[in-house]
């Protein structure tokens, strides 16, 4: 019973933040959340970089121990070949205008690459990813018996 009640405070509390992050700080010119489906272009690439000025957003403060990830000593540098056309990743994130790819192995970064202007230092906001992250994080902590 008791972790049925600490996951169903934590759905609660990921349904709050959801909700939050849906205000636009713009009261004149208030913006459906959905509206980001619909941005291309220079719009979709500022747009995600800037979120936190035209939605309110929350921000996670970080844990007091940070492990930063460790970087393999063998990195990669993919490239494939569709309907004729060998592709490298570059050209792939220019193309469909990724902001950003992370690759980990044996929980070493072997590929990391931003595009849209991004850099490794801007912050990201995670959308509904926060969900999956979240959920996986709750699942070992009950295999660890914190729940």
């Amino acid at each position: 019973m008791k972790k049925l009640v600490w996951a169903a405070m934590a759905g609660l509390a990921l349904a709050a933040g959801a909700a939050r992050a849906q205000v636009a700080l713009d009261p004149s010119a208030p913006t459906p959340i959905a509206s980001i489906l619909t941005w291309r272009g220079e719009k979709q690439a500022v747009g995600y970089r800037d979120i936190e000025h035209i939605y309110k957003t929350h921000t996670i403060s970080r844990g007091r121990t940070v492990h930063p990830l460790p970087v393999a000593a063998k990195q990669i540098d993919p490239t494939f070949t569709y309907q004729g056309k060998t592709w490298t990743l570059d050209e792939y994130m220019a193309a469909y205008r990724v902001s950003g790819v992370l690759v980990l192995k044996d929980g070493k970064i072997v590929l990391e690459k931003y595009g849209l202007g991004r850099k490794p230092t801007d912050r990201w906001t995670s959308f509904s990813v926060a969900k999956s992250v979240t959920s996986t994080l709750v699942g070992a902590a009950i295999l660890d018996g914190k729940f």
